[in-house]
């Protein structure tokens, strides 16, 4: 366990640095959206001319740093497939250098690197959102106040969730014992 010690500093110090570092995308590096999560830290992502490929999440950060759909990344991208330690090659088309948070972000549009495309799909996703909205009268707000009485009923969690791998147990009411000893 003598190694324990340095792989915890070490760990330490790349969190610190992810937490609060403030990365700039070198030449070969774009910033990036993750669209879906693919399992064994391979990651959909979208650039900001919309095209998708797939990333990896390099080890130095497995375990200390979770994605999730929606968070920006720094990745370092190839114009060839990335072949992994065993020398095949698959379907991963870039490696994440950084992962961007809400003052790195920030940062980068102060600076002038952040990407227009992402501020432009970010602006048509609040505009479709608005546009759905209907206008309110007094029709609509009797539908709405019926509808969410039935949406009350239905947001019991045991109505919605039904958990298939375990097997219900039997619940017996003890106060129906206690009763029938008390006699």
């Amino acid at each position: 366990m003598s190694g324990s010690g340095r792989k915890s500093a070490y760990r330490k110090g790349v969190t610190n640095k992810v937490l609060n570092g403030n990365p700039e995308p070198q030449e070969n590096e774009q910033i990036v959206r993750v669209i879906a999560l693919r399992g064994g830290n391979l990651f959909e992502v979208q650039d900001a001319d919309g095209a998708t490929s797939l990333t990896m999440l390099p080890a130095k950060f497995r375990k200390l740093i979770w994605v999730k759909r929606g968070d920006f990344l720094i990745v370092a991208s190839s114009d060839n497939e990335v072949s992994t330690a065993e020398g095949k090659k698959g379907a991963v088309t870039s490696i994440v250098e950084h992962i961007l948070y809400k003052d790195q972000i920030k940062n980068l549009r102060t600076k002038g690197l952040w990407p227009q495309g992402f501020d432009d799909m970010a602006a048509t996703q609040e505009s479709a959102v608005a546009n759905a909205e209907p206008e309110e009268d007094a029709s609509t707000q009797e539908t709405n106040t019926e509808q969410k009485g039935t949406q009350m009923v239905m947001s019991d969690p045991n109505a919605l969730f039904v958990n298939r791998n375990r097997r219900r147990g039997i619940i017996e009411d003890e106060e129906e014992e206690e009763e029938e000893e008390e006699d």
